[in-house]
């Protein structure tokens, strides 16, 4: 009984974490193309992480559930960073420094993260492997996914947010 409230009381701690992030977010930027480019680096984690798990039969446990509510927490703030960078005179150039700034910050994280997996418990172990995977997945959305959307948008004539 008590590890059924405890994991009913997980998923509803993420749900509401991940509905105040995009309220948040919407709240920022005020439109939801933005909105949709800063969450990439987070969905591309999720769905690795996801991706793992099927891969590897991997399920969550104790150990390992809080995976999820801390990628929320880690892989945000880049997309976050990277839709507010092309907001300058010169978008490309802000953004290609904003990127790399991003990536060594995504990699430090998941350096630390990473080192869970040295581990000789098995649910810490998988924790590492999932945060690892999924951070990973971040800097793939980071990298690649998130300038391309942003270019894409600026290609359109648009800006993703207001100028100050």
């Amino acid at each position: 009984y008590s590890a059924d409230i405890i994991v009913d009381g997980f998923v509803k701690s993420v749900i509401y974490a991940a509905l105040a992030i995009l309220l948040l977010l919407f709240l920022d930027f005020r439109k939801p193309v933005a909105t949709f480019i800063a969450l990439i680096p987070l969905i591309g984690g999720l769905a690795i992480l996801g991706g793992v798990m099927a891969l590897t039969g991997l399920t969550f446990n104790f150990a390992n559930f809080f995976a999820v509510s801390i990628l929320i927490g880690t892989a945000i703030d880049a997309g976050v960073y990277l839709v507010h960078s092309q907001r300058a005179d010169d978008p490309v150039r802000v953004l290609r420094q904003t990127r790399g700034a991003c990536v060594v910050c995504s990699l430090t994280t998941e350096l630390g993260i990473g080192a869970l997996m040295i581990a000789s418990h098995n649910g810490v172990f998988s924790l590492g492997l999932l945060l690892a995977a999924g951070k990973t997945g971040s800097v793939f959305g980071v990298l690649y996914l998130v300038p391309v959307g942003v270019g894409w948008w600026n290609g359109l004539g648009k800006r993703l947010t207001r100028r100050h």
